[in-house]
């Protein structure tokens, strides 16, 4: 009998705090990212920057720090593409000229500063 008892105690706690409203979220929270530095975005993230450029642009609705942090986070997703471009063009490179070495840092680095600068000049047409 007192372990039934007991058992209701513990069910009756369980069950009153699992219907407690907790509010979702609170007004000292800060807003983060989805995103882990280096990391290349989804394609709904790249969506959803698209679209807020695409509001600063249009509508004019961002003030010059709104537009600058979308500059860097374009810029930062430009330099992640460039790395991962520049490491696919060294693995192919070994693979088409069938010398079996790892690839070296210098060697991505070159690949990945002519991606760079293919970029710039795009930008500046």
């Amino acid at each position: 009998m007192n372990s039934l008892r007991l058992l209701f105690l513990f069910l009756s706690t369980t069950l009153v705090h699992s219907f407690v409203v907790r509010p979702s979220s609170s007004s000292a929270t800060a807003i983060s990212s989805t995103m882990i530095k280096d990391q290349v975005m989804s394609d709904m993230d790249l969506m959803c920057l698209e679209n807020s450029a695409d509001i600063c642009s249009f509508y004019e609705e961002c003030d010059i720090d709104d537009r600058e942090a979308l500059f860097n986070r374009f810029a930062e997703q430009t330099e992640i593409m460039a790395v991962k471009i520049a490491e696919m063009n060294g693995l192919v490179k070994h693979l088409k000229t069938g010398d079996h070495k790892h690839l070296e840092s210098e060697e991505v680095a070159i690949f990945r500063q002519k991606v760079l600068d293919l970029v710039d000049t795009e930008l500046s047409l």
